[in-house]
């Protein structure tokens, strides 16, 4: 729904941003270029970033089956765990 409007404004400024740096360095094309891989491997960096430090949320799909698996855990330790004793590996994965 808003994510074809998100994408053409988006390029709609990449495309005067380019024109601007042309007009600025007279029509060089190599320095618009440059620049914007540049930008690009630096968008790139701040994104994996934000990705491995956690910082990015999870969505909601990634939340969901997060509780799923915690409920799974707690129902098969409910099952298969005895509290206060002691167990080996293979008999809780067995």
């Amino acid at each position: 729904k808003l994510y074809p409007v998100i994408v053409l404004v988006f390029f709609s400024i990449g495309i005067l941003v380019d024109r601007v740096v042309l007009v600025l360095t007279e029509g060089n094309a190599n320095t618009s270029l440059q620049l914007a891989t540049v930008s690009l491997i630096a968008g790139v960096s701040l994104e994996l970033g934000r990705i491995f430090s956690g910082e990015k949320r999870a969505t909601r799909e990634e939340y969901d089956r997060e509780g799923d698996l915690i409920q799974e855990f707690e129902a098969f330790a409910e099952k298969r765990l005895i509290a206060g004793g002691n167990c080996h590996r293979r008999e809780v994965v067995g």
